[in-house]
């Protein structure tokens, strides 16, 4: 592993309780889709409330542990990625510098 690069594993909120505030330059994530789909090892099906509720709790997590100049990138569904956004402007203060890319994939008739 390069110098000065930390890969943790883990439930990402409580990974991120260890970590000190203003400390992680880069979050890289994949947070579940709530697509009602059975992965095997998880089954992201969860009410809307709900969903907010846990995105709230890793957003809250990342931003409080990203430096002032960190960056945080997900990879996201499109049918949730509208919340996200509002919850990291209007409820966590983040400011949307440039968009770097989306990705959309519409698959007819799944």
């Amino acid at each position: 592993m390069a110098e000065g690069i930390n890969v943790i594993c883990g439930d990402a909120v409580d990974e991120m309780k260890k970590i000190p505030g203003g400390s992680i330059n880069l979050i890289v994530t994949d947070p579940p889709y709530n697509l009602s789909k059975n992965y095997g090892n998880n089954h992201d099906s969860m009410t809307l409330y709900e969903y907010l509720k846990f995105s709230r709790s890793w957003l809250a997590e990342a931003v409080r542990v990203l430096t002032d100049d960190g960056s945080i990138y997900f990879f996201m569904g499109m049918r949730f990625i509208s919340y996200l956004y509002i919850i990291l402007e209007q409820e966590l203060g983040l400011t949307l510098q440039k968009p770097e890319a989306l990705f959309l994939r519409m698959i007819k008739n799944a």
